[in-house]
């Protein structure tokens, strides 16, 4: 008889052990499921992101393009401010207004 409580409390024992480690592996588990929902959100937000800066990519391109062109204007205007002046002798009050327009274009890039 004692070696029958012996036996049982051995097997207590291990029935301890056993649902401290099923415990144990389920609270392993729900934190293995957190981090991967983590990783997951993490990886959506990252592709946002590269969605973003991808946009944000050609915008700037657009805009260097953009200020290119504006540049190219301003100074084909001056150079024809100074071509109609020196050339064909328009008067100061034309000149003037083709510089002007050349200013403008260049507050357009600002």
């Amino acid at each position: 008889e004692e070696t029958q409580r012996i036996l049982e409390n051995k097997i207590l024992e291990k029935e301890s052990e056993l649902l401290k480690l099923s415990v144990e592996m389920r609270e392993k588990s729900d934190e293995i499921t957190h981090l991967k929902t983590r990783e997951v959100s993490l990886i959506d937000k990252s592709d946002t992101l590269e969605k973003e800066l991808l946009k944000l990519n050609v915008e700037m391109r657009e805009k260097r393009d953009e200020i290119m062109h504006l540049k190219t204007r301003e100074l084909s205007l001056i150079y024809k401010s100074d071509t109609l002046e020196k050339e064909l002798g328009f008067s100061k009050d034309e000149t003037q207004a083709y510089k002007e327009m050349a200013i403008t274009t260049r507050q357009e890039l600002k």
